[in-house]
């Protein structure tokens, strides 16, 4: 008869090969749209924001969208500039539109990041509590390979246009409007930037959370 600490090692096992995974990538995904550094390195080399014919700077325009991607549900997405008279917005309302799709995936990754973390906490500490680390240690090698392999299949559907495009679609988000800025703005060398980043970030990610891994679960030395 499977006893209920063998059940709750089992589950152990599945929620570390599962939450680790998502875990990374949420939290990736989030650094990587939430911070305007990811947005201004871009637009410092790109420098798309002088096309724009606007009076914003590249790091006005990257604190505008990074603000807007930390905000709390926003009903709208728009930057406006001085024009010497009045208060102009940049962008238009399909703009405003396909942003607002994008921000809600991003908000729900945080949430999912949220309970990840909530989950492994709890199963690391239960079954270290009950000198149980052998369990995670199995556990951790094939979370951190798939955790692996998701990166490289998100690098893949950020920077490949056809699946990018049809990731979008998905969510909700129409086609470019003629003329938009925003499809300027974030055009397809922004996304080729943004999947390095996001690829980046993912492995660095992985590399701290084997390193804390090994730090919690390490077996007790013998010798000195």
């Amino acid at each position: 008869m499977v006893t209920v600490m063998g059940r709750f090692k089992t589950l152990s096992s599945i929620i570390i090969v599962i939450m680790i995974p998502v875990l990374v990538i949420t939290l990736s995904l989030n650094i990587g749209f939430r911070l305007p550094d990811v947005y201004l390195f871009y637009f410092n080399d790109s420098r798309v924001v002088d096309g724009l014919y606007t009076s914003l700077s590249s790091t006005e325009m990257a604190d505008a969208l990074a603000d807007f991607m930390n905000s709390f549900r926003p009903e709208e997405f728009q930057v406006m500039e001085d024009t010497g008279y009045d208060q102009l917005g940049i962008f238009d309302g399909r703009d405003s539109y396909n942003m607002l799709m994008l921000k809600s995936v991003i908000d729900i990754t945080s949430m999912l990041c949220v309970v990840a973390l909530i989950l492994l906490v709890i199963i690391y500490a239960v079954n270290i509590k009950n000198d149980e680390k052998k369990v995670l240690r199995i556990a951790f090698w094939p979370a951190a390979g798939l955790t692996v392999i998701l990166s490289g299949l998100l690098f893949m559907a950020v920077h490949l246009e056809n699946i990018r495009e049809g990731l979008f679609r998905l969510i909700g988000m129409r086609t470019w409007a003629d003329g938009s800025k925003l499809a300027e703005l974030l055009s397809g060398d922004f996304w080729g930037m943004m999947a390095i980043f996001l690829l980046a970030i993912s492995l660095i990610l992985t590399g701290l959370v084997a390193y804390l891994h090994y730090r919690l679960t390490r077996p007790p030395r013998i010798f000195y």
